[in-house]
């Protein structure tokens, strides 16, 4: 698998970073693409209520950062499906 294909998640499960990104980006040789807050107790409320947790609470840290997971997978999903534009008959010939 091509590593522009892959993305890096730092989870934050706990009120404290074991390890700060940027220690993992050094070993990694690679920027985390997306930093996944503690979510407090948003996400059992969430799951508690049977609520979305983008729902119940969108401007929380975790809430903001579930969209950026979002919008990052929506762009690498309407890259693959685009695919190249074809141009005339066989792709090759332009059209004036």
């Amino acid at each position: 698998m091509s590593k522009d294909k892959i993305f890096y998640l730092m989870n934050t499960p706990v009120p404290f970073k074991a390890l700060p990104n940027e220690q993992f980006e050094s070993a990694l040789g690679r920027r985390v693409d997306v930093d996944m807050p503690f979510g407090q107790d948003v996400p059992s409320r969430a799951a508690t209520r049977g609520e979305a947790l983008v729902q119940l609470q969108p401007g929380a840290d975790i809430a903001r950062a579930i969209d950026r997971i979002a919008k990052l997978l929506e762009e690498e999903a309407v890259g693959v499906t685009k695919g190249p534009e074809r141009r005339g008959i066989t792709g090759f010939f332009g059209r004036g």
